[in-house]
Parts: structure tokens; C-alpha cells; sequence
């Protein structure tokens, strides 16, 4: 799917009739995060291996993988020509939370579970304007942000209900479709480069080497057993989801949803 939606978004930004760019999840939830592991996984990579590119080693293989598919392709969405809005809702976990980022606006619902963690592409930091001690402690805790803090933090843009998502999509979209597409461009170039010259972009790809150290870690300690061609096929087993569900977790999700400025 990674590699259909940058074939996708590649054909949009080429498409003169196109102006706005909205993604949305077709469904209860945005994602929960990379397809590992099913059969609709393992059956391409009966088709195609990391190996097929000349990458001998696993550590070759991981890299690429990693590398490419995963951080050089949300560099690319979030420096799209155009405006990318993104709509999010339900469970919007580990790499949904990447894609989510590479929007310049981000519409939730009321009902999101935003879970960030250490993954390829890690932008939290710079998603909370390096507010670190809170980006600490979501990572740390490995706790879903629910909607009130999402807004609060500036994680989205805004909360919607549920019901009235899509329609909040389509009304952004058409105000945006008003104006100069070039003019869009500029500004969100503007500020894209202000936060590469503070050092985004070096940022997102000096990370990538925390998360092979704790991938490799996580392979070899957690129990669970890599594969080259397709990395650890048990992966979605990285996001505790049913420990963030459970107490005491949840507790420091509703607490931060509930809390003041």
C-alpha cells in the first residue's frame, strides 16, 4: 500500500485538474500502521524481495527498506507541489501517525486514537514544536492521544465530530481550491523550509538509525524472529495497543485529553 498511495499522490501532483490532495481512511479508522505479515503481504513478497535490488546483507536490506519506502517517502508527500489535507479518525497508529504528518492541514475526528511511537519516520518532536518533555512522555508511555489533546498539542488542525468528517474535508478543500495554486505552493515551501532550516529534514533521516538499533534489538531480544525479505513478519506486534487501552495507561491518555492551558 505504501508503494500504490506515493504512485498515487505522484499521478495527483501531475494531474493538472487536480488542485487539493485529501486522504482520508475508507472506513472505522485512519490505519493502524504498516501491513505486516498478512497474506496480502506475504504474497508480494513471494513476487518480489529486497534481495531482487543486489542487497546482499539484511542489514542492506533493512536499510533500503526502511530508507526508501519508509522516511525518502514522507519527505516526498510532505514536500508535495500541492496542498495535501489529510483526515484522520479511529485508530491512527505508529507509521498512520507518519502519514498523517506529511499533511499540511489534519482534520480528526472526534472518535481518533493517535498512537506515535519511535518508528522510521519519527516527526513528533517537531509535530509538538520540539516541546520535549511532552513528546517524552507519549513516546515513552506509548499511550494514544486522544482528540482534545491532538488539537491542543497541534497535532491536527481541528476536532470534528465523527459524522461530519468527510463534509469538513470537502468544505476545506473547496475554500483552498479558491485560491492561487501557486500561491499555495510558496507559502507552504515557506514554511517547510523553516523547519529544514532548523533541521527537519536531517532530523527525520539521522533517526532512522535509532530505529534499526531498536528494530535489531527488538529482533533479537523480543522474541521475535526476523526475516530479510520482509523484516520481523510479526511486527504488528510492535504497538501495545491492548496495554494503551488498559489501565494504567488510559489513565494518562483521558488525564492529558482532560487537562488545561
Amino acid at each position: 500500500m505504501t508503494n500504490e498511495l506515493d504512485d498515487a499522490f505522484f499521478r495527483l501532483e501531475r494531474d493538472a485538474q487536480v488542485k487539493i490532495i485529501v486522504l482520508r481512511g475508507n472506513g472505522q479508522h485512519f490505519s493502524s500502521g504498516h501491513d505486516l505479515g498478512t497474506d496480502a503481504h506475504l504474497k508480494d513478497l513471494q513476487h518480489e524481495s529486497y534481495a531482487s535490488y543486489g542487497l546482499k546483507s539484511r542489514a542492506e536490506q533493512d536499510y533500503f527498506k526502511w530508507s526508501e519506502q519508509d522516511v525518502e517517502m514522507c519527505l516526498r508527500w510532505r514536500n508535495l507541489s500541492k496542498v495535501l489535507i489529510v483526515g484522520v479518525k479511529g485508530y491512527t497508529i505508529y507509521h498512520g501517525c507518519a502519514v498523517m504528518s506529511c499533511g499540511d492541514i489534519v482534520i480528526a475526528a472526534d472518535d481518533v486514537k493517535v498512537m506515535p511511537s519511535l518508528v522510521e519516520y519519527t516527526s513528533l518532536p517537531w509535530d509538538l514544536a520540539l516541546n520535549a518533555k511532552k513528546c517524552k512522555e507519549i513516546l515513552m508511555l506509548q499511550r494514544f492521544v486522544l482528540a482534545p489533546e491532538c488539537e491542543r498539542l497541534g497535532l491536527v488542525n481541528r476536532v470534528v465530530p465523527t459524522e461530519e468528517l468527510d463534509h469538513e474535508l470537502q468544505r476545506t478543500a473547496k475554500a483552498l481550491c479558491a485560491a492561487d495554486p501557486f500561491h499555495l505552493r510558496m507559502m507552504k515551501a515557506t514554511v517547510n523550509q523553516a523547519q529544514d532550516i532548523a533541521g527537519f529534514t536531517p532530523s527525520m533521516r539521522g533517526g532512522l538509525s535509532n530505529w534499526m538499533s531498536w528494530r535489531w534489538h527488538f529482533d533479537h531480544v523480543g522474541g521475535v524472529a526476523g526475516d530479510s525479505a520482509g523484516g520481523a513478519l510479526n511486527a504488528k506486534r510492535l504497538a501495545p495497543v491492548a496495554q494503551a487501552l488498559a489501565e494504567p495507561v488510559m489513565y494518562f491518555s483521558r488525564l492529558a485529553s482532560t487537562a488545561r492551558l
